[in-house]
Parts: structure tokens; C-alpha cells; sequence
């Protein structure tokens, strides 16, 4: 049984994501050489009724305990196909990135998710960078890399965000 606490994150997580409160924010892509923004970094904020703007770190890792990382991922990648194409539409060619998590790698329907929810935003799949972490991606093994062949093959942009060797 979970605590009454935790019952009450998880409700407010799922309240957060039907209202449309957890949203998409962005961070720029530079090319250093010339200054211009190539793309954006896509990241979560929670506007939360009771404490406000909250960063990932603060609900992240309830997302990833509750089972709601899924959920989340799909949110913001609609929201992603949604930006990138008004962007595209505005005369901007960028690119939108999207961390994706052990349980979207391991989830056999986020592949068909993904496609329906970039035609359902009339945006191209080609447009959006679908990035697994390196420690993700070791997590999910086998079933990791099928999604990101699939992903591919569908027409996304596919990266593995290695950290590398630590300094």
C-alpha cells in the first residue's frame, strides 16, 4: 500500500498531465561557429496550481516510480510535434530534441505512439530527434535498440546522448 502522500504526487501528476499543466519548455541548440539556433532541447515543466513552476527534477522521479514516465513522453512529444511544426510553419527550420526514458524504449506501442502523434500535429517525424541516454539505453538492453530501429525507420531522427568517461 502506498502512502497517503505518494497517492496524492501521483494523483496530482495525472491531474498535471490530463489539465495540461506539464508542459513542453525549451532549451537552445547553438552552432557556436555562428551564433544561429539549429534546434531546441525539449524539457518538462509542471505549472502546478498549489507550488508553482516546477522543474524536472522535482517530478521526474515520481513520473519514473509511478509508471507515468510513458505518459509523459507522449505528452511532450505531441507537444514537441505540435511546436516544431509552427515554427517550421513561421519560416524557422529547427529541430526539436526528446530525451526518451528506459520504459518508452522497453514499450512496444511507443513506437506507433510516436508516429500517431507527430501525423496527428501534421509535423513530420524527421523533424524531432528522439535521444536515448546512454544508461537508458544499457537498462533496456535488446528491446532498447528494436524501438530505436523502429523509430528510425519511421522517418525520427534517432541519437544516443553518451556522457562519456567521467573528468
Amino acid at each position: 500500500m502506498q502512502p497517503a502522500a505518494i497517492q496524492s504526487a501521483r494523483s496530482d501528476l495525472l491531474r498535471g498531465l490530463a489539465l495540461g499543466e506539464v508542459r513542453l519548455a525549451v532549451l537552445p541548440q547553438i552552432e557556436i561557429a555562428t551564433g544561429a539556433i539549429t534546434g531546441f532541447e525539449a524539457v518538462a515543466r509542471w505549472d502546478h496550481p498549489e507550488f508553482g513552476l516546477l522543474t524536472p527534477g522535482l517530478f521526474l522521479g515520481l513520473a519514473a516510480r509511478e509508471g507515468l514516465s510513458g505518459l509523459l513522453t507522449r505528452t511532450l512529444l505531441a507537444q514537441a510535434a505540435a511546436q516544431v511544426l509552427r515554427w517550421r510553419e513561421g519560416g524557422w527550420p529547427v529541430m526539436v530534441a526528446l530525451n526518451l526514458g528506459p520504459s518508452d524504449l522497453v514499450d512496444p506501442t511507443f513506437p506507433a505512439d510516436a508516429v500517431a502523434a507527430v501525423r496527428e500535429a501534421a509535423a513530420r517525424a524527421d523533424w524531432l530527434v528522439l535521444e536515448a541516454g546512454e544508461e537508458a539505453l544499457a537498462a533496456a538492453g535488446d528491446a532498447g535498440f528494436n524501438t530505436l530501429e523502429l523509430l528510425r525507420l519511421a522517418g525520427f531522427q534517432v541519437a544516443l546522448d553518451a556522457k562519456g568517461p567521467p573528468a
